[in-house]
């Protein structure tokens, strides 16, 4: 991207005022410094990072907040492709005049904080009554006791996981005649395999399955959306966490006991089943 000068000028000439820049990284810190932004917002779509608390001057207590070691390389990028000169990227991150995570202080790991960082949890999320469901959904809600709810984000498409694993759901499904498995699932390889409680779907309306009276726990790669519409609805998880801050997001519902987090090594049909059961059987 600093190679692209015709990018470059652009980012120059629109004299932006304000520049939103992801967590993730902060390469487009370096931008926003280059482009001369006056003013900047450093988002994330989940929870606030270590390595954001510690250039915010926020302290990372190891005895109750996890780590996460950031390297810095993008500086002497910067050096040697635009300006021998340019800033310590580090040192601009910290001058940075607002923080916004997509979280939620009531749900979220304790950790102490300062008044610029701003928890906007939910942000994606409307709170209001579920919509009523199509014939295609509404049909299987009509014939079964209970719903659960399957979809693994649209990052990791579920048809893409192992045999094994397909078998293992699949089999664990059909331990439940009387509960109807809706999956968000984008292939056609398991049409003749498919229990008669489960119906697929290349999209599924998660918010209003979710908000659905019958429906009893949703089954998730654990994407922080996820986790937060499954709050928003008062239904309980099953989390296979796959990668990034998935893991976490596991954890972190597990420690509140709504979810129910399942090891990717651990993950076979008697797994699967002792997590519905627990779930189902629950009545807090």
């Amino acid at each position: 991207m600093l190679q692209e000068k015709e990018f470059l000028d652009w980012l120059v000439a629109e004299k932006f005022e304000l520049a939103f820049s992801h967590m993730y990284d902060v390469c487009p810190i370096g931008l926003i410094h280059y482009a001369e932004i006056p003013s900047w917002i450093w988002l994330n779509s989940g929870a606030l990072m270590d390595f954001v608390a510690h250039y915010m001057g926020v302290p990372n207590i190891p005895s109750y907040s996890p780590r996460w070691l950031i390297p810095d390389k993008e500086t002497a990028i910067f050096r040697e492709l635009i300006d021998p000169n340019f800033p310590d990227i580090v040192e601009v991150a910290k001058k940075c005049p607002l923080v916004m995570v997509n979280s939620n202080e009531l749900y979220e790991l304790p950790r102490p904080t300062l008044a610029k960082v701003v928890n906007i949890g939910g942000i994606g999320i409307q709170i209001k009554d579920a919509k009523p469901l199509s014939k295609e959904f509404q049909q299987i809600v009509d014939a079964h006791e209970g719903i659960v709810v399957f979809s693994f984000g649209s990052v990791a498409p579920a048809h893409r996981m192992p045999e094994a694993w397909k078998k293992a759901f699949l089999e664990a499904f059909a331990r439940f005649p009387k509960i109807g498995f809706i999956m968000k699932y984008e292939g056609t390889d398991l049409g003749d395999r498919l229990p008669p409680n489960v119906r697929l779907s290349k999209w599924i309306p998660q918010a209003d399955l979710l908000g659905n009276p019958k429906t009893v726990a949703l089954i998730s790669h654990g994407g922080y959306n996820s986790l937060q519409e499954a709050i928003t609805a008062g239904v309980p998880l099953v989390t296979v966490a796959l990668f990034g801050d998935q893991p976490r997001n596991a954890k972190l519902a597990e420690r509140h006991r709504f979810s129910i987090n399942i090891l990717k090594r651990d993950l076979n049909a008697d797994t699967v089943t002792r997590a519905l059961r627990k779930l189902t059987n629950d009545k807090r």
